[in-house]
């Protein structure tokens, strides 16, 4: 992403939540590598979870409503970040609707999720929620439970997204 961006650029970090990495990252490098606050014009971040509101790497923030556009214009993103969030996106198609309205001719689509077919994704879809939860938090010491979102692996798989990217 680092290399993709521009000082004119809009970056949309979709899923951005309360910027748990910001906060919790103990690397320097990492944390510098998803700062992009002050390396690109604006930097909009949108989740579902009113946290977003208290993120510190954004300069604006909105809270998602399920099936309604995000207040931003047509073609207004030359960057749009979903760093682990596709595994729990419900709907693809409304997704990728809103992806592609939102980004810009040019623009790109970065995004990081587990594979459906990983064993941590398949161990997560067998276990009861709660024993799940208590797997997680062993497997991911440092992750907070309020940064736990449930997974719906709709499109974590190369055909699902050869299917919804062509």
């Amino acid at each position: 992403i680092d290399a993709l961006l521009e000082p004119q650029m809009t970056v949309l970090d979709f899923g951005a939540g309360r910027g748990g990495w910001a906060h919790d990252e103990t690397s320097d490098y990492r944390r510098r590598c998803r700062t992009f606050r002050g390396r690109a014009a604006r930097v909009v971040g949108c989740d579902v979870d009113e946290a977003v509101l208290s993120n510190p790497a954004l300069d604006e923030a909105f809270v998602m409503r399920p099936g309604e556009p995000l207040p931003l214009a047509d073609g207004s993103v030359h960057v749009l970040i979903a760093d682990y969030v596709i595994e729990h996106v419900e709907e693809p198609s409304a997704f990728v609707d809103e992806v592609e309205r939102l980004l810009a001719p040019g623009g790109w689509f970065c995004a990081r999720t587990p594979s459906k077919y990983h064993y941590v994704s398949l161990i997560s879809a067998l276990l009861p929620e709660r024993l799940g939860e208590r797997a997680l938090s062993r497997a991911q010491t440092r992750r907070q439970r309020q940064d736990v979102f449930p997974a719906f692996y709709q499109l974590n798989t190369l055909g699902a997204l050869h299917t919804h990217f062509p």
